[in-house]
């Protein structure tokens, strides 16, 4: 069966000949029948981050917008790329993860891939196939400029680690890439066990299980869970905050937050849990014609007795400060109630749905009896 095929240009307008590229590249596509497609992206360097890495990264993110779920990225890295990779991880003080380098096929998401074909093929290989068949190509005049860090490692780097054989240095870089990637794969099952053992939810574990582990699993399980919830690796300066605030036993009263990235390690009610910005983002008011409903990203509501729901109308809102409700022995404060739940999480209690009628008098919250249920995703 074919398989329907499209190339994608990025056109970065970093050089001056760039639409030149963009126009050899359609006609080459359209002399072989490939559909083809242009992507501008504009690269602004806000931050101390290298060209380069800012480069990459608008890259890939205009690539991802033209596949398909369940589709496939193909690119065209080569063994060299990936002895190249390694050094820049080398040099950035990346462990096995990073000095695996790149994989040859990588999940995306909605079963969508990133595949590198050639990745175990030598440069050397690719340039002798082009030349005898006689392909057309362009050069970018950039990859000569050694400021570049990866250009630096091409060109002045690996000639010098084997100057007879150049081509031998890189392919034993590769190999060893291959043995971290195989040590990458053990470590991760072994972090998948170990999560198992003490997960409550995808997003949260029991604390005493966590800390029982000896610190170097501790870290291992809570850096492969933390990255394949899709938040972005700690630095090692926090990794040693998260070893004293997290890991060593701290006082109860106590609720560190790490944030990192639009992501977040809280520790609560003797619970590790790693959320995203939408768990810890105060919840706007919701009218409550219709049972059940969600409330933010941490839960669903459902009034299991209709005939306890106030009649007029209601709505759920967060908890605030001073908040009471009547009853029979008189009025009575949220806060003591609260107070009780051990085991929920000072997040949680901060942001916790009460009930309210249209007079805005609290009539109730959830968990408050059986009538008013808030199950927890997390």
């Amino acid at each position: 069966a074919s398989i329907p095929v499209r190339a994608v240009h990025i056109h970065h307008g970093l050089q001056k000949d760039a639409d030149d590229w963009a126009d050899f590249c359609r006609d080459i596509c359209n002399n072989m029948g490939v559909i083809y497609e242009v992507k501008r992206v504009q690269i602004i360097k806000k931050t101390r981050r290298g060209l380069e890495d800012l480069a990459r990264e608008a890259r890939y993110h205009a690539l991802w917008q033209s596949v398909a779920a369940s589709g496939r990225l193909l690119t065209a890295h080569h063994q060299r790329d990936q002895a190249e990779t390694f050094f820049l991880r080398l040099l950035r003080g990346s462990g096995v993860k990073g000095l695996a380098s790149m994989r040859e096929s990588f999940p995306y998401t909605d079963n969508r891939y990133l595949t590198r074909p050639m990745l175990s093929i030598p440069y050397t290989v690719i340039d002798d196939y082009a030349h005898t068949h006689q392909l057309l190509w362009v050069e970018d005049p950039s990859n000569t400029e050694v400021h570049f860090k990866r250009n630096a490692i091409r060109h002045q780097l690996l000639p010098i680690l084997n100057p007879q054989h150049p081509e031998q240095a890189v392919q034993i870089i590769a190999q060893t890439c291959d043995l971290l990637d195989e040590a990458t794969d053990l470590l991760d099952m072994m972090a998948s066990e170990d999560w198992k053992k003490i997960a409550i939810s995808e997003r949260s574990c029991t604390l005493s299980a966590w800390r029982s582990l000896p610190w170097i699993r501790a870290k291992q399980v809570l850096s492969w869970r933390w990255q394949n919830l899709g938040a972005q690796p700690f630095t090692q300066a926090q990794w040693y905050e998260i070893e004293r605030q997290f890991y060593h036993s701290v006082a109860k009263d106590k609720h560190p937050i790490l944030d990192w990235h639009e992501n977040h390690l809280v520790l609560g009610a003797e619970k590790l849990w790693l959320l995203t910005d939408n768990y810890l983002t105060d919840i706007e008011p919701i009218s409550a014609k219709s049972s059940p409903i969600s409330w933010g990203e941490w839960g669903i509501i459902e009034i299991k007795n209709q005939k306890v729901a106030p009649k007029g109308g209601y709505y759920w809102r967060m908890r605030r400060p001073g908040d009471e409700i009547n009853t029979e022995s008189g009025r009575k404060r949220l806060k003591d109630w609260f107070q009780k739940q051990y085991d929920l999480p000072y997040w949680q209690k901060q942001r916790w749905p009460v009930l309210c009628n249209t007079e805005h008098k609290v009539i109730g919250w959830a968990n408050w009896s059986e009538d008013f249920l808030l199950t927890s995703k997390i």
